[in-house]
């Protein structure tokens, strides 16, 4: 069995203020796992806790850790806000972003995870979540990450997806699915939330995908999943706009020939009122 890592971090307040704040309401400072040959970067969604009018927003990460030479470095999430004129208007739609590192690890290396907000005078904290991907030797072939830095999913030969509709923080299935014996590696993940209610002021959808299987030893695989912003007083226009949701790293290899099945679950970082559509399509190779 050859796979990858990926551990999140998560955070219902931060980077108010132009304030770069640690990700650490839930698994804050990580260790990456004590096999680990390689930090192959990292996925990243979030949003604003609220909306303020006319303001504008956007953020940026910092990643510190001595072990892997990582001094404070900083990236620019690439998913924003325009500020808006109207004091009722809809949500948006904040797609995950994976970044594509390639640093060698010794294994067990501790990764400290920052946020903070950037315009001229934010005024919403975020709420956000990061999942720090990394490899043992041999975790995913030489070629894997070229297609991820090309913005696509490694070439496949099959697939699978399920869906539920989600309301509430407790960690929920996603449905599972049957891995035919046929395959022997999942190469990627497509995560997905749909706002299948009129949002709510105030109301942020913020969470990641744990997954699991009978194929065994896929843990820690933690995937973020789009978030979507709270709207601002009682929406009106129209529908929260679509952004394209990227394929992200999940990757699993086996030399079984049985059928297995997958079942992913969802956890959010604040309950919603109404439950929107949370979904997943899975890439399989023979």
């Amino acid at each position: 069995m050859t796979r990858l890592f990926s551990i999140s971090a998560t955070d219902a307040s931060v980077g108010a203020g132009l304030t770069y704040d640690a990700i650490n309401t839930v698994r804050g400072q990580l260790n990456l796992n004590d096999a680990a040959k390689k930090y192959n970067g990292f996925t990243f969604s979030g949003s604003p806790v609220a909306i303020t009018a006319a303001e504008a927003a956007s953020g940026r990460i910092k990643l510190t850790s001595t072990g892997l030479k990582l001094v404070g470095e900083i990236w620019t999430y690439g998913a924003s806000l325009g500020a808006g004129i109207a004091t009722n208007n809809q949500g948006a739609y904040f797609p995950p972003e994976f970044f594509y590192l390639d640093i060698p690890a010794t294994g067990g290396e501790t990764i400290t995870s920052e946020f903070a907000s950037y315009q001229p005078d934010p005024t919403a904290a975020w709420s956000v979540v990061i999942s720090h991907v990394h490899s043992p030797t041999g975790g995913a072939p030489a070629d894997y990450f070229s297609a991820w830095a090309n913005g696509s999913v490694p070439p496949h030969q099959g697939g699978d997806n399920a869906d539920t509709t989600i309301s509430a923080v407790t960690r929920t299935s996603l449905g599972s699915v049957t891995i035919e014996g046929d395959f022997s590696e999942v190469v990627g993940i497509r995560p997905m939330q749909v706002q299948d209610a009129v949002g709510t002021a105030a109301e942020e959808a913020v969470g990641y995908i744990e997954m699991t299987s009978g194929i065994g030893n896929v843990d820690p695989g933690h995937i973020p999943l789009p978030s979507i912003t709270p709207a601002l007083g009682t929406p009106v226009g129209g529908p929260v706009a679509y952004a394209p949701t990227p394929w992200m790293p999940w990757y699993a290899k086996r030399t079984e020939k049985t059928d297995r099945l997958i079942e992913p679950f969802v956890i959010l970082s604040t309950a919603l009122t109404a439950a929107n559509d949370f979904s997943y399509s899975l890439a399989y190779k023979r």
